[in-house]
């Protein structure tokens, strides 16, 4: 599979995220079956619909380093992104274990305690293992601020 550092997809048909399996398709597809650890966002507009997908950093077969400011910067500095009030975060583990780790999260709630700060609704953190997809939003509800 040839990875693309940002994902491509058709803006005449809007996809919409109302549930954590919005993004399953996507995200399995791309980053499923990666050998290397791939952290990235889904950006989004104030009705939920994506404005793109960003890969932010590659990694090894069980790490890749996230720093939150990087999050937002990509999101700053993409004029696409000139309407993008949100997202979601996402990372593969080539393990295809979809246990989030304490790393995990650790790291979102970080990126949680980031977002509230600058004002950007973090909608989830999404774990892709081969061809499933969980919601760490799903299984630590507390982590996320309330919209």
């Amino acid at each position: 599979m040839r990875f693309k550092s940002s994902f491509v997809f058709d803006s005449s048909k809007p996809v919409q995220a109302t549930t954590p399996q919005a993004f399953h398709r996507i995200l399995v597809e791309d980053f499923g079956y990666q050998s290397q650890e791939h952290f990235g966002i889904i950006v989004l507009n104030s009705s939920n619909i994506m404005l793109g997908v960003e890969v932010l950093t590659i990694g090894t077969v069980n790490q890749t380093p996230v720093d939150q400011k990087i999050i937002f910067q990509r999101i700053l500095q993409k004029k696409k992104y000139n309407t993008a009030i949100g997202f979601v975060a996402f990372h593969n583990h080539p393990s295809g274990s979809f246990v989030a780790s304490d790393e995990d999260i650790g790291l979102t709630m970080k990126i949680a305690a980031a977002a509230e700060i600058m004002g950007f609704r973090f909608l989830d953190h999404i774990i892709v293992a081969w061809n499933v997809t969980k919601s760490i939003r799903t299984l630590h509800p507390e982590i996320f601020t309330k919209e």
